[in-house]
This record gives structure tokens, sequence and C-alpha cells, in this order.
């Protein structure tokens, strides 16, 4: 049986249950029939639960070996970066579904995009996941969490307080509730962005809680410190792992209620 033939046949069957997108008209281009490789050996190092890789034909690359490997790692070492962005404590594992993102440019860069993204909604649940955390924190309850964009808003949480209170003090637990936003971005080592209307939110509680009849807060400053403070200290007593748990049951059910 020819060898090339013979790995185009494999590369087939593999592609199946991956789509016609497939990596295989890349190691096609490139087998030498008479140089014989061993394909497993260029990721060498990196964690592989392949079962493709595993029934290869050896075969070799006319790509240089070392360059080919650098750039499997490359793309490997993104891939696993933008992972541990979107929330993973583990390692990345090379499987099926990312070996064609790590042999075939053009899969890479649609991984690469598809990662991103995730990333971005990652920092939207955790963002939520705060408002939720500060809300606890000062005797609220969260009614529901989503990251489904509503409009301009990526994410939203609707809160309720669990007990009637003064104006001044429910007015200072809504800047709390306000911040928990920011303060889970600062914890988690996020960019700060996107939370204009809750700055905007607070903004306007803080001056009505500063102005409300024997306030214990000589200024709105005053007011929105302090409540940034409770908000932090709120997403700090679950911790990053808890913070990281809480967003990713967000990701998976879209909408918590």
């Amino acid at each position: 049986v020819d060898f090339c033939l013979f790995l185009r046949f494999e590369l087939k069957l593999a592609s199946e249950n991956m789509g016609e997108r497939y990596f295989g008209a890349v190691l096609e281009s490139s087998i030498h029939a008479n140089e014989r490789g061993q394909i497993g050996s260029l990721f060498e190092g990196l964690p592989i639960d392949c079962f493709y890789l595993e029934h290869f034909s050896p075969l070799v690359v006319d790509l240089d070996p070392e360059e080919l490997k650098a750039t499997i790692n490359s793309r490997y070492q993104t891939l696993n970066n933008l992972s541990k962005a979107s929330g993973a404590e583990a390692d990345l594992v090379v499987t099926d579904e990312y070996l064609p993102a790590l042999l075939d440019g053009n899969v890479f860069e649609e991984t690469l995009e598809k990662h991103t993204q995730k990333v971005e909604t990652f920092k939207v649940a955790c963002h939520e996941g705060g408002h939720s955390l500060a809300a606890d924190c000062v005797g609220w309850a969260t009614v529901s969490m989503t990251v489904v964009p509503r409009g301009n808003a990526l994410g939203m949480t609707e809160t309720t307080s669990r007990q009637q209170s003064s104006f001044e003090d429910w007015a200072f637990q809504r800047v709390v509730i306000a911040y928990g936003g920011k303060a889970a971005a600062q914890f988690m080592g996020h960019e700060v962005a996107g939370i204009g209307s809750d700055m905007a939110q607070a903004d306007v509680l803080a001056e009505l809680c500063a102005q409300s009849p024997n306030s214990r807060f000589s200024s709105k400053e005053a007011v929105k410190a302090e409540a940034e403070s409770i908000a932090y200290q709120g997403v700090a007593r679950v911790g990053r792992g808890g913070l990281t748990q809480l967003a990713a049951k967000l990701l998976n059910k879209q909408t918590i209620a």
C-alpha cells in the first residue's frame, strides 16, 4: 500500500468527526515517503490525550522539524494562556479537538478567535458574579444573572433586598452592589472596562446617600470609597477559585435564576 495514500485514508477517517476542515491537506503535501520520522515527537513535552496521534503511521514533514515543533509549541502556549484566562486551572491537554489547530494555521486562527471570545465572555461572567457576591455581602439576594447580551449590556444581574431599611442604607447597599463588577475585575486581574453604567449609578446613589438626613457620610466620595472596599471584600471572601466556579456555572447555563 502506498504510504501517502494510506495516510490520506487515515486522515480522512479522522476528519469524519471533525468536519471537512482538517489538517490532512497540510500533512499530505509535506510527506516524504522515503524519509519517515514520528509525528508524536513534534508534540514532545506537551500534555497529550489524542487518539489519532497514537494511530498515525510514522512520517516526516518537509518543513524543518525543529521549526515545526516551535510553531506547534507557540500555538499551544497561546491557546493554553487563553484557556487559563477563561477560568481553566489545569494546562490545556492536546486532544483530537485541538490537534488540527496546532498543525494548520487556518484552523489555529479560527480556534484562536473562538477562545478569545470565550475569554471575553468569562470576564463578563466574573463581572456579574462580582455583583452577586457584593449583594450577598450587604444582605441582598440575587434574583438572576445572565451573560446573554441585552441591548448594550453584555450581561445583567438582578438583586433584591431581603429586609426593610432606611433610604440611606438602601442607597449605600446599592452602591456596594454597583461596585461588585469592578471589584471582580480587579480581583481577577482583568482589565477594568465596560463599567460606565455601574459607576454612573454608583455616583448618583452615593450623592443621594451622602445628602440624606443624618447621613454618616461627609461626601459621596466617602460613600463610594467605603462601598468599593466592602465590594472587594465580598469578592475576596470566596477567592479566585470561588469566583471562577461561579462564573463557570453561569457560562454553562447562560442564565441563572
